[in-house]
């Protein structure tokens, strides 16, 4: 993937708020933890000044370079974010971590281009990982762009990188654009050990598009490697309940309430049509 330009903003941004000019840095964890306290609180401001003081004292600190790019993508500062990205590559200091909370920034901001450009910056780096091709994925699917999330599918495969998370991302992706065959098959090559999430993806697109019959399939494939619980369970009684298959509902209820899966939710998805 290649011939995309980082296009650096000329938009000037402001702090997020005044702090003092003598805030003492604390330990790498302890200001980090600091921070998100504040940021909990909305305290912006005062995070980002934690954050810069402690920055200024360890200039080459990764944590906090990220968690300075989160606060300010949480913001909606992503010139400010995109000056943080910035001078860490420029101080030789780029990583996958930072690269994926950047394309997750842009995506943010509806900056796809941008997005996709730090994916190319990383691969061109060797600075690509599993988080750095779901952020890709899910930047894509933000923005609708289904042929670029299947270039960054095709690279992570080609690298050996795509993981369960990668590969479910993109699962979802096909569902959301109503390509559950793409889905399905995406499912039956992936090469590697489905989880819960991967099940519960896969089980919910073939239900969305009366693919029963695979659904029905892959929940007992996860009912069997013992990875159904009562989400699994309750996604595949509400494809039954639209379908009108209420008597499967019932029995399938009957199975989770004899493996101790029985929630709020689950009651609520029995007497929903």
């Amino acid at each position: 993937m290649s011939g995309r330009r980082h296009i650096h903003s000329e938009q000037r941004e402001r702090p997020l708020g005044r702090f003092p000019d003598n805030a003492k840095p604390e330990p790498t964890g302890d200001s980090i933890d600091r921070a998100w306290s504040l940021i909990r609180q909305n305290r912006y401001g005062e995070a980002e000044g934690i954050l810069k003081a402690h920055l200024a004292e360890n200039p080459r600190n990764r944590e906090t370079i990220a968690t300075l790019i989160q606060l300010y993508s949480k913001t909606r500062k992503v010139v400010l974010a995109e000056s943080t990205f910035d001078k860490a590559d420029a101080d030789g200091l780029l990583s996958p971590k930072l690269c994926s909370l950047m394309i997750r920034s842009y995506s943010g901001a509806s900056e796809l281009n941008n997005a996709l450009a730090i994916f190319d910056i990383a691969e061109e780096r060797n600075l690509l990982d599993p988080f750095v091709f779901s952020a890709a994925i899910d930047a894509c699917r933000r923005h609708g762009a289904l042929e670029d999330a299947e270039d960054v599918l095709k690279v992570a495969i080609e690298k050996k990188l795509a993981d369960v998370v990668v590969y479910t991302a993109m699962i979802e992706f096909y569902g959301s654009e109503d390509q559950p065959d793409k889905a399905l098959h995406l499912f039956r090559a992936a090469e590697v050990k489905p989880d819960k999430k991967m099940y519960m993806a896969v089980i919910g697109v073939c239900g969305r598009a009366g693919m029963i019959s695979e659904a029905r399939t892959i929940f007992e494939f996860a009912d069997l490697e013992g990875l159904a619980d009562a989400m699994t369970y309750t996604s595949m009684i509400t494809t039954y309940r639209k379908r009108g298959m209420y008597a499967e509902s019932r029995d399938l209820f009957s199975r989770a309430r004899e493996a101790g899966y029985v929630d709020n939710i689950m009651m609520a998805a029995m007497r929903g049509g």
